[in-house]
């Protein structure tokens, strides 16, 4: 059907073309040339109107409407002329103001500067450039089925063409989610997926998510292409980054720091009745002096685990605690100014073990 709409597409503009030529000539020559250039358009009438699938300048089928638009033409008048400038003037800012997105815009990123790819898409505020290669073999899930976090979702064709019984649950390859801070907070403690946090801005986290188990057909042939296409993951995430003047982030030095705080910090060692122990970590996020509050950051257990704790709320943490240590200045919350308090508050709200412990001790860690 696309061929078809083009040939079409073709065959008028060429039509028009001819008027066009004939005026020109009209418009350079005079009018007192009208006879010798019809005459030679008679001449062409041969017969055959195509050349392959090319048009000759003129078949025998059009000749006579030529050589009639050539014998009756003239020169339009001034008003004529201006009047068609104007309206080419108009038509030209409405198309303007209502185009979409075009392949020239497309090809630059938030500061101008051209990109080398003509595979950009467009999701929202956010430019992805994906490879060359990735144009006929990835299928881009539709965004009114994403969630509000996920800017795009990428999947390979050839598992979801032999699979399309499964939908979206196979051929996954990876998506780029977006969180505010509050919702980063709560997100990165307890992923369920493989993820890399990526980079930030003012307003969010990036991160990209992977599949955690086997997405791709058993096909040999399938497979390999699909560990190809998820190897260039790493270069979508850099031209991210640069497309949309992003700041590189990495999320280790947070994973994997002793404390969330500076300062005062306390270690609540519990032992349960069955013998599992495993120790809180208290800190005071706000003030250190004897008013400021206790919170739980985390929790370690005797495995090695680290729990990280956050406080339910859509605030980020450290505006949660603000607004705790602003009502516990004017008499609320008086519990918060006690170490052993809040722990076992955590303990008895989050885990249900206060009722199980067998014996426990507290320490006090100055680390500032």
């Amino acid at each position: 059907m696309r061929k078809y709409k083009f040939l079409a597409a073709f065959t008028r503009r060429n039509k028009l073309s001819e008027k066009e030529v004939n005026e020109t000539v009209i418009k350079q020559l005079g009018n007192d040339v009208k006879k010798e250039y019809s005459g030679p358009l008679l001449a062409l009438a041969t017969g055959r109107s195509i050349i392959g699938d090319t048009p000759l300048a003129s078949g025998e089928r059009e000749t006579k409407n030529r050589v009639k638009n050539v014998l009756n033409y003239k020169k339009p008048g001034f008003l004529v002329v201006a009047m068609a400038m104007l309206l080419c003037i108009v038509l030209t800012g409405c198309l303007a103001a209502n185009s979409p997105d075009t392949v020239a815009e497309q090809n630059f990123n938030k500061d101008g500067n051209i990109k080398d790819t003509d595979y950009i898409i467009k999701s929202g505020e956010y430019i992805v450039q994906l490879p060359q290669e990735y144009s006929d073999k990835i299928t881009i899930r539709p965004t009114d089925e994403l969630d509000t976090k996920t800017i795009i979702e990428l999947y390979q064709s050839a598992t979801l063409d032999k699979h399309p019984e499964l939908g979206w649950q196979t051929g996954f390859l990876f998506r780029i989610v977006r969180h505010t801070k509050a919702e980063f907070e709560h997100y990165w403690p307890y992923e369920v997926t493989p993820v890399d946090h990526f980079a930030k801005d003012e307003n969010y986290f990036y991160s990209i998510e992977w599949p955690s188990d086997v997405q791709s057909d058993v096909d040999e042939n399938i497979r390999a292409e699909y560990s190809i296409l998820r190897e260039k993951g790493s270069d979508i995430i850099s031209w991210f980054i640069t497309d949309n003047n992003l700041t590189e982030y990495d999320n280790f030095e947070v994973e994997t720091a002793e404390y969330t705080y500076p300062g005062v910090h306390a270690a609540f060692t519990v032992t349960l009745s069955n013998d599992e122990k495993f120790t809180v970590i208290l800190s005071k996020p706000i003030r250190q002096d004897d008013d400021g509050i206790w919170c739980v950051e985390r929790m370690y257990q005797e495995n090695g685990n680290i729990l990280i704790a956050v406080p339910e709320t859509d605030l980020t943490a450290m505006e949660y605690y603000e607004q705790m240590q602003l009502e516990t200045d004017v008499g609320q919350h008086p519990e918060l100014l006690d170490a052993q308090a809040v722990a076992l508050a955590y303990l008895d709200s989050v885990w249900d073990y206060a009722r199980h412990i067998k014996s426990h001790n507290i320490e006090y860690i100055n680390t500032q």
